[in-house]
């Protein structure tokens, strides 16, 4: 059986890598969103404005050429942004990056509530569970796409409400 004071720092690091999961996942979760919101605003109109380009294009009303032509160079223009932008990719990644902090955080939950508080389990065991706990943070942390203040602030505001996209664990 390993030291009570080995377990404890084993079990201490192990909560630090929850905690940051935890936090790291709410962010690029609330970082995403208005990507996914960007990506509505630029190709919905988008749309709709190609289909009345092509309508006034045909069109035998007066104007309808000049009215297709603006149109036309406005649809270039919001296609441009989205192309320029990418907001779906964008939105994607977080949300792929959130996924994997998520999946961080049970891991290190069940380290632990179960597997640190094994007794049969030997230190060096738990000891490269852990490092490969923390090796799997430090690859996210290296990987994963920068993350906007305005979502620190949002994911900040919903973990102190008891909110957010993590489906979280009961405190002890």
């Amino acid at each position: 059986m390993p030291s009570a004071n080995a377990m404890d720092r084993i079990r201490q690091e192990a909560k630090r890598i929850q905690e940051q999961s935890l936090w790291a996942a709410e962010r690029h979760y609330a970082a995403e969103t208005p990507w996914y919101i960007w990506n509505y605003l630029l190709g919905i109109p988008t749309t709709i404005l190609a289909a009345v380009a092509g309508a006034a294009a045909f069109s035998k009303v007066n104007n309808s050429e000049f009215v297709a032509g603006c149109i036309s160079i406005l649809v270039a223009i919001l296609t441009s942004l989205i192309t320029l932008l990418d907001p779906h990719k964008k939105a994607s990644i977080h949300h792929n990056s959130a996924k994997a902090y998520e999946t961080l955080y049970h891991n290190s939950d069940f380290f632990y509530r179960i597997e640190s508080l094994n007794e049969m389990v030997d230190l060096q065991e738990l000891e490269k569970k852990l490092h490969d706990l923390n090796s799997k943070l430090n690859e996210l942390n290296q990987s994963s796409p920068a993350i906007p203040g305005r979502a620190y602030r949002i994911a900040e505001q919903n973990i102190k409400a008891g909110k957010g996209e993590v489906i979280r664990v009961p405190e002890e």
